[in-house]
């Protein structure tokens, strides 16, 4: 299955459809997505995960009750809380990113080469629970308002590279909007493991220097058990205030979560983990 499909349930999507009272076009119409991709789905056919995700976020709107993507997926034995892979999906553990701004080093592996001291840099760690053979290649998503963003993988280091502009547009199922930069790690044998984990080191040299909000946004790429984000600030500048937001989908509105950012060490340092994000999904923790 190529990477970013899953296999939807749809008897259950038909069956939502009508206790909601939207007909294919309806929903269609509402989820952004044409007539032949929900025929598509209720027909059991593949489809990408975003746009399962965004099809639970209508069916949920109009029945005014939570439906999950998850609860729209063909299910085998195992559910996706347990870890087990339904049809062949990628499933997280967790993902975890540490992002430090007390600190400042010189550009290394960078995709332009040597630059500026790096204003910030970011640990992404991914713990993956199962990875399904079709899966040979797994891309992260690093959102910045500067224009520079260097760094490697520091658990496959030759085999990680940054996409171009072109390439980057077609590596995931929506148009990614300019803010993001996208890194691809090639998990093909002999580096590969039956739980394998993945880590990154991003480094910025810009992108945090915004005189009011400044912010950290984590794009959920693939089904996740749980996302952790953790920001440690310089000891000169604590936050005064913070605040948790959340998008269903790159075009939709940023809505307050139900989780909620957590500061500790007199303002030095921000914890904010959520459970079960959903594919497309992407995190704002800002502070000021």
């Amino acid at each position: 299955m190529p990477r970013g499909h899953v296999l939807p349930e749809g008897k259950t999507v038909s069956t939502l459809r009508g206790e909601a009272g939207l007909t294919q076009d309806e929903l269609a119409e509402r989820s952004g997505y044409g007539l032949r991709t929900i025929s598509n789905i209720e027909s059991g056919r593949r489809t990408t995960a975003p746009t399962l995700a965004a099809v639970a976020t209508v069916l949920g709107d109009c029945l005014r009750r939570p439906v999950e993507m998850t609860d729209l997926l063909r299910r085998e034995r195992e559910g996706v809380n347990t870890g087990q892979a339904l049809d062949g999906q990628l499933i997280v553990g967790e993902n975890i990113k540490l992002l430090d701004l007390a600190i400042s080093s010189q550009h290394t592996d960078s995709k332009r080469g040597e630059g500026p001291p790096s204003q910030a840099v970011l640990i992404d760690t991914l713990c993956v629970r199962h990875l399904p053979d079709s899966l040979t290649e797994i891309n992260f998503y690093y959102a910045t308002a500067g224009g520079v963003v260097a760094g490697s993988s520091l658990s496959h280091p030759q085999s990680a590279q940054w996409l171009s502009p072109s390439e980057a547009a077609g590596a995931h199922a929506f148009a990614m909007d300019d803010h993001y930069q996208v890194l691809r790690v090639s998990v093909t044998s002999p580096r590969r493991q039956a739980q394998p984990l993945l880590q990154n080191r991003v480094e910025y040299a810009d992108g945090f220097t915004h005189p009011q909000e400044k912010w950290l946004d984590a794009h959920v790429a693939y089904p996740t058990d749980c996302l952790t984000l953790l920001v440690r600030l310089p000891d000169d500048q604590p936050y005064q205030s913070l605040r948790g937001l959340c998008r269903r989908r790159v075009a939709g509105p940023w809505m307050p979560t139900a989780d909620t950012p957590i500061g500790i060490q007199a303002g030095r340092m921000v914890y904010w983990r959520i459970t079960t994000p959903l594919p497309g999904e992407t995190y704002h923790l800002g502070w000021t």
